[in-house]
């Protein structure tokens, strides 16, 4: 049986974690702002480009007390996922601003920034 042989790092995609937080006045839960998130991108770059950004939220890095979060993208659609969630306006009837804290190209190293920044 023959196995397939992996992709070399340099033909990889690039990919990059970005760390944000949802301000709100109460608070939000994570399917509400995983679906709102991928609607303001589909609406903003379209589904080709949401096929192409590579879009993965990250549900385990979900923090509900902070409202902060962590989403993983590819390095070349970054301004534009950002610019679509700075749209956004409404989450559930409740009006939302996103920001993007921090954007690192290790996992470790966003989270990191959330302890050192005290975000």
């Amino acid at each position: 049986m023959q196995r397939i042989k992996p992709i070399l790092p340099s033909l990889r995609e690039k990919k990059r974690y970005v760390l944000f937080r949802v301000v709100s006045e109460g608070p939000l839960g994570f399917k509400a702002v995983a679906r709102n998130m991928k609607d303001s991108i589909l609406s903003f770059i379209g589904e080709k480009g949401y096929a192409e950004s590579g879009f993965i939220l990250l549900p385990e890095k979900w923090n509900k007390s902070k409202q902060t979060g962590i989403f993983k993208i590819g390095h070349k659609h970054v301004s534009d996922v950002k610019m679509a969630l700075s749209l956004t306006k409404n989450i559930e009837h409740e009006k939302v601003i996103i920001h993007s804290l921090a954007v690192s190209g290790i996992l470790n190293k966003t989270g990191q920034s959330v302890i050192n920044g005290g975000v």
